[in-house]
């Protein structure tokens, strides 16, 4: 190896110890321990543990809301009177629509009305003028908290 590469290297290594004495002397302390004592000192929140919920089943929740009847009042309500079923003879209509249970109204630009079948669960999405399944009964109105059933001629709420 030729002095004046070696006198290179060493005169590279010199300049940068020099370098290190200069910001030793231009900063002062250990910035790692000063970093590290400021956080010892930094006041810690700690989180409360939180506990991930364990799920039921799903047919939990499908048997707990089939047998609430959300969208029906629960008492009386006012200036309606109940129908007396046993002042008059039950229509085929009526009959038919036995079969049916309202399970809720979607009010809005295009009203909806959810039936399901009491026989095999099938669940309907109607708009005024649909038919429930083949049964032939019609959807004629949605109302507030009622609908207006036809067949054949006849109308019935429910």
């Amino acid at each position: 190896m030729k002095l004046a590469s070696v006198n290179k290297i060493l005169g590279a290594l010199l300049l940068i110890l020099l370098l290190l004495l200069g910001l030793e002397l231009y900063f002062p302390g250990n910035p790692v321990a000063d970093l590290e004592s400021g956080l010892k000192q930094a006041p810690v929140r700690a989180e409360p543990k939180r506990e991930i919920a364990t799920l039921e089943p799903l047919e939990t929740y499908e048997e707990l809301i089939g047998r609430r009847e959300i969208f029906r009042p629960t008492g009386p309500v006012a200036g309606v009177t109940p129908d007396r079923p046993e002042e008059k003879k039950a229509s085929r209509l009526e009959e038919l629509i036995k079969d049916f249970e309202l399970t809720g109204i979607s009010q809005g630009a295009s009203p909806r009305a959810v039936l399901r079948s009491r026989k095999d669960g099938t669940v309907f999405f109607l708009t005024p003028g649909a038919e429930i399944g083949q049964t032939g009964i019609v959807l004629k109105e949605i109302r507030e908290r009622t609908i207006v059933l036809s067949y054949k001629g006849e109308e019935a709420e429910l």
